[in-house]
């Protein structure tokens, strides 16, 4: 064989080789994990975006369903008032009619009394006081229904729009826990 001095130079040439192999595997393997993290960075960073976006969204459209639902009640309690105040006019207009009719029916039969020569004493006035209470009670009746249906439309206007605040504020509290809730989940993506 060869002189031992070579042999231990030749000996220690492989193994200073061998320790740079070894230092470049290294070195391969350490920017092979460093890539991999900055890549699954990269991918933890677009999924909390993604998630971010996500919560954003959900309320913005939560709002905006909310706000469609207030439009909503405030233009059907509009119409509930509308129908209110038609029942008020038709109530006048039945008060009208009967505060006539009843003039009309007093007159006729104060007409007829006085062509037949009876007068407005005794029975006949009893009669006519009795026909005036009752044609009395009959309005004030009439009056009565008359405010009384237009108090439910009112009420019922002013539930619509009752229902709409609630509807609206039970969306707007959805929209931001839906938002609250994609903020938790983006802080656990992160």
């Amino acid at each position: 064989m060869g002189d031992p001095v070579t042999m231990a130079v030749i000996a220690g040439g492989a193994g200073v080789a061998k320790g740079v192999g070894g230092f470049k595997a290294g070195q391969a393997s350490s920017q092979a994990s460093m890539a991999t993290a900055q890549y699954n960075q990269m991918i933890t960073q677009l999924n909390a975006q993604m998630e971010q976006d996500a919560g954003r969204i959900e309320r913005t459209i939560g709002e905006r369903n909310a706000s469609d639902v207030a439009e909503q009640a405030s233009y059907n309690a509009f119409l509930i008032e509308r129908q209110a105040e038609e029942v008020e006019d038709l109530n006048e207009f039945d008060f009208f009619v009967a505060g006539r009719q009843y003039d009309i029916f007093t007159a006729e039969k104060r007409a007829n009394w006085g062509t037949s020569g009876v007068t407005m004493q005794g029975s006949p006035a009893v009669v006519a006081m009795a026909d005036a209470h009752a044609a009395a009670m009959n309005l004030a009746n009439i009056e009565q229904r008359g405010l009384q249906a237009v108090n439910r439309v009112d009420q019922a206007a002013k539930m619509t729009k009752y229902q709409g605040k609630m509807q609206y504020n039970n969306m707007m509290q959805s929209a931001y826990m839906g938002q609250y809730a994609s903020d938790i989940r983006r802080a656990n993506i992160i």
